[in-house]
């Protein structure tokens, strides 16, 4: 196959998880002997380059937002227009049988219309909720009857330069989602799906080996993004409630970037007040390479998210790792995570819920151990990143054949 991926960020220049997937993924399907060049933005690097198949030349904004409509729209269309201009050109360079849109957030989140428009395959691959968010504020063709005069009219001129999609209705006639409530959730905001396919993360077993010593639960881990919608504020109290109620001295490290100083304050508050403070370390973002070992020196991992996480890969990355996890029941990681079997849930923001399954994992013999051994058997068997690949070269070649068969002359 001959493939142009389009992703809004592409390592070694990213900002989280997702963009490592879309990375592996890329590198997988060219290890098989696919024909894939990568097209993302600037991001990282000072000005457009090509630095083999990963074409560096989309213009993003992933910092500042202009505060007033006018604004916004004015440095919108321009991107667009300039990436519009770099799409058709890399087209024409790379003339693929598909264009796979990971993510186009910062972007153009019509990137992958736009590729439509000019009669390519565009197939999507949706790990977050961009597309649903993109039909509910209705930019680049999004419903019509949520739009006012003003955006109509813009949009309309927009296609009109091809800078946007000609259609006013948000389809996508192929697609894979992280989730099935990924999945659900477009269809709900509105957008058409004809032939919409689940394909779960995967991860690098080699890269996380398991933890075959047994030992108590005593270090707990949270890595991610430090904000609010995290609950990470929920997890410093409840481990307060924990740290009380054990007969064991157990530990927090709470590991990522905060870009809010008051929400920094505040969990050194909540910890303060827990009576915890020497008990809970702050580390700030470390690389990927660290991360692994720091997964090694832990024994509990927890997702204290209370926004809908489409599907997360440190909760794969833990279990893989064998660390016991305690999760919420938020978004598509209730795909993954099964109270009792492979995990611990408790309910979004309920500090005293998550603070009895900390306690139970210390407490009950041999629950963590079963947990965590479960778990790692599940990514053995169907979360891995080969075989993540597997489904998703069987669905791009699936793909082909019908975008062939639908443009073969009716006899």
């Amino acid at each position: 196959m001959r493939i142009l991926v389009i992703s809004n960020l592409y390592p070694p220049h990213y900002l989280g998880g997702y963009e490592l997937g879309c990375r592996d993924v890329a590198e997988g399907l060219r290890a098989r002997g696919h024909e894939v060049t990568v097209l993302t933005s600037t991001y990282g690097v000072a000005a457009p380059v090509d630095q083999g198949h990963v074409l560096r030349r989309l213009s993003g904004n992933f910092v500042a937002k202009p505060t007033t409509r006018l604004g916004r729209y004015w440095e919108t269309s321009r991107r667009q227009w300039r990436n519009a201009r770099q799409l058709a050109r890399t087209l024409s360079d790379v003339k693929p049988e598909l264009v796979y849109v990971f993510s186009p957030v910062g972007v153009s989140t019509s990137i992958g219309w736009l590729a439509e428009d000019q009669g390519y395959l565009v197939v999507y691959y949706v790990s977050d909720h961009w597309m649903t968010r993109t039909a509910t504020a209705g930019w680049a063709g999004a419903r019509q009857k949520r739009q006012g005069a003003f955006r109509s009219a813009f949009r309309r001129l927009l296609s009109r330069l091809g800078i946007a999609p000609r259609s006013s209705t948000l389809k996508a006639r192929d697609a894979q989602f992280v989730s099935g409530f990924i999945r659900d959730e477009a269809a709900e905001a509105g957008v058409e799906l004809e032939s919409p396919h689940v394909v779960h993360w995967g991860v690098e077993l080699d890269q996380l080996p398991f933890r075959a010593e047994a030992r108590a639960a005593r270090k707990v881990l949270f890595a991610g993004r430090i904000e609010e919608p995290k609950g990470v504020h929920t997890l410093v109290e409840a481990f307060g409630v924990a740290a009380r109620d054990c007969s064991q001295e157990i530990c927090l490290t709470v590991v990522g970037r905060c870009p809010s100083e008051a929400y920094r304050t505040r969990l050194q508050r909540l910890a303060e007040e827990g009576g915890v403070t020497l008990r809970v370390e702050f580390l700030a973002h470390v690389a990927r390479e660290e991360l692994l070992c720091v997964y090694q020196s832990h024994d509990v991992y927890v997702l204290p998210s209370e926004w809908h996480e489409p599907f997360s890969i440190g909760v794969m990355e833990a279990m893989a790792s064998g660390l016991a996890v305690v999760a919420t029941t938020t978004g598509g990681t209730t795909e993954l995570c099964r109270d009792g079997e492979n995990c611990l849930t408790y309910p979004p923001g309920d500090a005293e819920a998550a603070a009895r399954c900390l306690t139970r994992l210390v407490i009950e013999d041999g629950l963590a151990e079963r947990l965590r051994t479960q778990a790692r058997r599940e990514v053995e068997e169907g979360l891995q990143m080969s075989q993540m690949i597997d489904r998703v070269e069987g669905l791009l070649e699936a793909s082909i054949a019908q975008h062939n068969k639908r443009s073969l002359p009716s006899s």
